[in-house]
């Protein structure tokens, strides 16, 4: 570079020109990614899904055949998880509680998390359980997880 020419630096006059420079020109002009920036952000809050909402009143519910359950899980006995899903004093045949088996399906569940089942009721010689296929622990925002086991 010669020596008797001088640089001249023209200051930005827009916002948009002053964010160009400042972010090394990666800075992009322009409103049309900022209608999709909106349009995600509204996507993403309305969520997707269907809202379950059930009564804090009572422990949970289950189908009429008892295909699906919802409930806390509980400790019966010498650590048998059971899923409690009614009242005691209700007119369920099963007091509103069966133990789950196999107990391996419940394996990373806790005691007290509220669950939603999927099974049978199968009879043993030492009383009805509840066989899982499939379960899904509850957050308590109103969706289930989609973690299922």
């Amino acid at each position: 570079m010669r020596a008797d020419v001088k640089m001249i630096e023209i200051e930005p006059t827009s916002k948009c020109e002053r964010n160009s420079k400042m972010f090394g020109g990666a800075y992009r002009c322009g409103r049309r990614w900022g209608g999709l920036a909106v349009m995600l952000s509204a996507m993403l809050l309305a969520g997707c899904g269907t809202r379950y909402d059930y009564p804090k009143s009572q422990p949970g519910w289950h189908s009429p055949h008892y295909h699906t359950l919802f409930g806390s899980l509980q400790i019966v006995g010498q650590q048998t998880l059971a899923i409690e899903y009614a009242p005691a004093d209700g007119p369920d045949p099963y007091h509103g509680e069966l133990i789950i088996t196999p107990q391996a399906a419940m394996t990373g569940f806790s005691t007290g998390e509220m669950v939603l089942l999927h099974g049978e009721v199968i009879q043993t010689g030492t009383g009805p359980k509840y066989y899982v296929k499939s379960a899904r622990l509850w957050l308590g925002v109103g969706r289930p997880t989609y973690l299922t086991r």
